[in-house]
């Protein structure tokens, strides 16, 4: 397979590591298409392999014992997945799932381990994703803990403004359109609570919704919510 150099030189993970004259490399690197709704690994699954989105988005989540779906993160074009395999090769107990039609690569861990031998950077790289990973996790957890409704849901959107908004002459446009469900699975919460929780925010005028898709008309009026 010919390595995209441009693409991998976006991504923090490889950037700079990652050349087009290295055939070894290129073997250790491989192509998936997973199609919206269908999960690139589940739980149970050996963790033998991490994942780069090419394009297309990810959500990466726990079913709970009752059968309620917790989203752990939402991923976009150049987010890596799947890095707990760096570190341990027993059973995935999350899943990972295309959003929309997605394009991955894959590298196994054996060629991970590889890769990390010709290059070594790669592992001070991964070990900060993981750190960022554990504490997005813990601020979620604390999130959860402290705070209501409102408040958890004003933050995923100003989140979600900075991941996938785009200036509109309303305000902050975010490019994906996320169901109510997603977002009560985001932050811990009912569909039927986010959607009035979101019927709130347009009547206060911190948000508007057009054909499915939100608008932030002020990200500081968000982040006040309380």
């Amino acid at each position: 397979m010919k390595i995209d150099v441009d693409f991998f030189d976006s991504v923090q993970l490889f950037k700079g590591l990652i050349g087009n004259d290295d055939p070894e490399i290129e073997s250790l690197i491989q192509p998936l298409f997973i199609k919206k709704k269908q999960a690139a690994f589940r739980p149970g699954d050996p963790s033998d392999s991490i994942y780069v989105i090419r394009s297309g988005r990810v959500k990466v989540g726990k079913t709970t014992g009752d059968g309620r779906e917790i989203i752990l993160n939402l991923l976009k074009k150049g987010d890596v997945f799947g890095e707990m395999a760096f570190l341990d090769d027993g059973p995935r107990d999350t899943f990972a799932e295309g959003l929309e039609d997605t394009q991955l690569y894959v590298i196994t861990r054996a060629g991970l381990l590889k890769l990390i031998k010709r290059r070594p950077a790669i592992t001070f790289r991964l070990t900060k994703i993981i750190g960022k990973r554990r504490k997005e996790a813990e601020n979620n957890m604390e999130s959860l803990l402290y705070k209501g409704v409102r408040e958890r849901l004003a933050g995923l959107l100003v989140r979600l403004s900075e991941d996938y908004g785009i200036n509109d002459s309303r305000g902050r446009l975010l490019r994906i359109r996320i169901t109510h469900q997603d977002l009560a699975n985001l932050i811990g919460s009912s569909r039927e609570t986010v959607s009035l929780t979101l019927g709130d925010f347009r009547r206060e005028g911190h948000i508007d919704i057009n054909d499915r898709k939100i608008i932030i008309r002020k990200t500081n009026s968000l982040t006040s919510v309380n």
